[in-house]
């Protein structure tokens, strides 16, 4: 036989005599979403989704994209064959490791070396752009969640179309 909880100061109080009956006062409880009662052990809340309970002062964490903290690049403006380096450090809200991805308009870019926060890449000044194109360089930070969040560096200075200035 399953008990209906009385409402009792806005909750939900039954006696917890045996496992039995708390299954049935659970079972109950999610049957009728958002209502939770009080026994001697605790309060347990119901209305949860995939089984887990649900408490409206203390909502689930919400799934955010990872977060740029700093970005740094070797130099601001470069010549044909010089190398840059660029560095971005990450955090993510939920703490998972993250993964990084480079990519660049121009020029081609070395090995990362990367972990959990940090990544960094240099990138060669190619001998001859012919392309009116300014150099860009973007990193993807995404964490488990497959979220995302990008930086993009940016070179001048570069000599472009034959070693001629703009």
């Amino acid at each position: 036989m399953c008990l209906v909880p009385m409402r009792v100061d806005g909750h939900y109080v039954v006696h917890m005599g045996n496992s039995l009956q708390l299954l049935c006062c659970l079972m109950y409880s999610f049957a009728f979403a958002g209502c939770g009662f009080v026994s001697a052990g605790g309060t347990f809340q119901g209305g949860g989704v995939d089984g887990m309970p649900t408490d409206p002062s203390n909502p689930p964490p919400a799934k955010l994209p990872p977060n740029i903290i700093a970005t740094k690049q070797s130099s601001l403006a470069a010549m044909p064959g010089q190398e840059v380096t660029f560095e971005v450090e990450a955090s993510d809200p939920q703490g998972s490791p993250l993964t990084f991805a480079w990519t660049s308009n121009l020029g081609a870019l070395g090995v990362a070396r990367s972990d959990a926060t940090t990544s960094l890449v240099p990138w060669a000044v190619p001998p001859c752009i012919t392309s009116r194109l300014d150099p860009s360089i973007t990193v993807t930070a995404t964490n488990k969640l497959s979220l995302s969040a990008a930086a993009t560096f940016t070179v001048g200075g570069v000599l472009l179309r034959w070693g001629l200035n703009r």
